[in-house]
């Protein structure tokens, strides 16, 4: 199936820089991309309008702690309605300690929650390539092995 997106701006390469194109239009189909530029004449079978929107390459991020303080990440975009909104990060709870089963198994589906949401959150900021370092055993409970 071949796509056309109508971007706002549109991030591409000229063969020697990158630049941004104003109103750009990027054609793809599967994998391939066929078209960068203004003014496509060819043929779609959809399109997607992203126009006031940016439209560039999938980022790469060489340095992810998935699952790693997550949870962090998301009071900084939101804040903590019982501190006015602020990030405080020293006052949240250990997330998994509360569970009345096996801590083990506390521990990994936190981080499994965890994970999931740190490659959402990549996606979400055009990530599309990470490398995962390894999460930290600071998000299990102390009693609880480093995994």
């Amino acid at each position: 199936m071949r796509s056309l997106v109508k971007s706002g701006w549109l991030v591409s390469h000229n063969g020697s820089s990158h630049e941004i194109i104003r109103n750009g239009e990027l054609v793809f189909e599967g994998p391939q991309i066929i078209f960068v530029g203004r003014g496509f004449d060819g043929t779609a079978d959809r399109t997607i309008d992203a126009s006031g929107k940016l439209v560039g390459p999938g980022f790469v991020d060489s340095h992810v702690h998935a699952g790693h303080r997550a949870i962090h990440r998301l009071m900084s975009d939101t804040g903590r309605p019982e501190f006015l909104g602020q990030p405080f990060y020293e006052l949240m709870p250990r997330i998994g300690t509360q569970s009345s089963g096996d801590p083990r198994r506390a521990a990994i589906q936190t981080l499994d929650l965890q994970a999931k949401y740190t490659v959402a959150e990549l996606l979400r900021n055009g990530t599309t390539t990470f490398v995962e370092f390894g999460a930290s055993s600071m998000t299990c409970p102390p009693e609880v092995p480093s995994l």
